[in-house]
């Protein structure tokens, strides 16, 4: 939402009657979104994922950059007994090593972004713009 505003305030100071110019601006881009909606093959997309991104289905994507995460016991015994719960297939044992990526591609084109990358940045002020929960459901295997 800022971004558009912000192209919209540059394009008000490139003509004479500003406010025609940006109604018209504002109508085109509605048509162009409405459009979009309702035939998204319109949108001319590469279709190549980035090398570090998987894909983990129903239109989301998991994005790095990565990192190898091994499970402390605490943390592994809770995995197990929730995996066991909702029937994933996992391979049970001493330890358990996952990846953990910094980034996921919603199907609606946003990113959300993980704590743990976050929190590895400097002792800055950034700005948390929205905040998004996804179930597990979308990253489990069932069994049948």
């Amino acid at each position: 939402m800022e971004r558009t505003i912000g192209n919209l305030g540059e394009e008000i100071r490139l003509h004479s009657d500003p406010y025609a110019n940006l109604s018209q601006r504002t109508i085109e881009r509605a048509h162009a979104n409405a459009l979009y909606a309702l035939a998204p093959d319109l949108l001319h997309t590469t279709g190549k994922l980035p090398a570090s991104a998987c894909d983990i289905g129903n239109n989301y994507l998991l994005l790095g950059p990565r990192e190898h995460h091994e499970m402390d016991a605490t943390t592994l015994e809770a995995f197990q007994t929730f995996s066991d719960l909702h029937h994933w297939r996992i391979k049970h044992g001493d330890s358990l090593s996952v990846d953990r990526f910094a980034r996921l591609l919603l199907p609606n084109g946003q990113v959300a972004r993980s704590w743990w990358h976050k929190k590895k940045r400097p002792a800055e002020k950034v700005r948390i713009a929205r905040n998004v929960k996804v179930g597990p459901q979308l990253f489990a295997e069932r069994i049948n």
